[in-house]
């Protein structure tokens, strides 16, 4: 296994930021499309939270800790993934895109169907 080099966390480290600048603004689009509380009930929350929506639809209910964990941390861990493969070089970078997509599009028709 290859060490990590100052390259390889300087872009994992630059996907967590940008990961966490978008998650405030997805939120805010969530809440601003729905009705006060009624989050789980807009258009934009099931294609920009797609694992919190099918977890809150397991659970049964929105308020657990585990669906606030997965909201908060689903674009930062996206960051993550996709700043270590850019590090790698550009097809594993196009490679964990292409999977992300796919895994987040899966979950999207998923919450749709339901």
């Amino acid at each position: 296994m290859k060490k990590a080099t100052l390259k390889h966390v300087g872009f994992s480290s630059l996907g967590v930021f940008l990961g966490v600048v978008i998650t405030p603004v997805a939120i805010w689009v969530s809440f601003k499309h729905g009705d006060g509380f009624a989050i789980l009930e807009t258009p934009y929350f099931p294609l920009l939270f797609p694992f919190s929506k099918l977890l809150s639809q397991a659970s049964g209910d929105f308020a657990n800790r585990l669906l606030f964990t997965f909201l908060f941390c689903q674009f930062p861990v996206y960051g993550l993934l996709l700043g270590d493969a850019a590090a790698i070089g550009r097809k594993r970078f196009a490679w964990t895109s292409l999977l992300i997509g796919v895994f987040h599009g899966l979950a999207v028709s998923i919450c749709c169907a339901q």
